[in-house]
């Protein structure tokens, strides 16, 4: 998939055929995870981190982010995936949008698969994350903030928690005002899907 050199279709392809490959889980008979060699499983879990820095292709880098929120969710609670946290938080302060939104967009996939537990000890840096992803200068950056907030505040159990959360809701307010505003031929395309499949509108 990291070959630059094939075309975009091709590596496209090569993503689709992946990721039922790499499946941690049993549910699918393809799956050949679990009888990788231990250094060759954390070789992919290097080569798709990897890939979704160094992939330009926006629809390429949507199949990295499904197979990393498939291999996370399956095993970050066991500790056997420690850097892809850290890996996402530093992502969220990267120059380039696309490693904002697919950090974004990574999050709110684990936050729904692990749940509050594995975030509890990360409530200050997500917040802060959140936070700013919500004030983004690129409008697609606000609308993932938008979407991994929702997704955390359906998390959140303690009520000092959902008192800290609920500061951002202006925020988010802010950017669905600003969204609904736009004339419908210059919503951006991720806004433009959440609406054909009655998300938010």
């Amino acid at each position: 998939m990291q070959n630059q050199a094939h075309h975009k279709d091709v590596r496209l392809m090569a993503g689709t055929l992946l990721r039922p490959l790499i499946a941690v889980t049993d549910a699918d008979s393809r799956a050949v995870w679990a009888r990788l060699r231990p250094e060759t499983q954390t070789t992919m879990k290097v080569e798709v981190l990897k890939g979704l820095q160094e992939e330009k292709c926006r629809q390429v880098i949507a199949k990295y982010s499904d197979s990393v929120s498939d291999i996370g969710a399956a095993l970050y609670d066991s500790g056997q995936w420690p850097e892809l946290l850290p890996f996402l938080f530093q992502c969220t302060k990267s120059t380039d949008p696309m490693h904002r939104i697919f950090s974004l967009e990574i999050m709110s996939e684990l936050a729904s698969h692990l749940g509050a537990n594995t975030f509890h000890r990360f409530f200050t840096p997500v917040s802060e994350i959140l936070r700013t992803s919500l004030t983004d200068a690129d409008i697609n950056v606000r609308i993932e903030g938008l979407l991994a907030t929702s997704a955390f505040l359906q998390l959140m159990e303690q009520p000092e928690e959902t008192q800290q959360f609920q500061q951002l809701l202006p925020a988010m307010l802010e950017v669905c005002i600003l969204l609904a505003l736009l004339p419908t031929q210059y919503w951006p395309t991720r806004w433009r899907q959440l609406c054909q499949n009655n998300v938010f509108c």
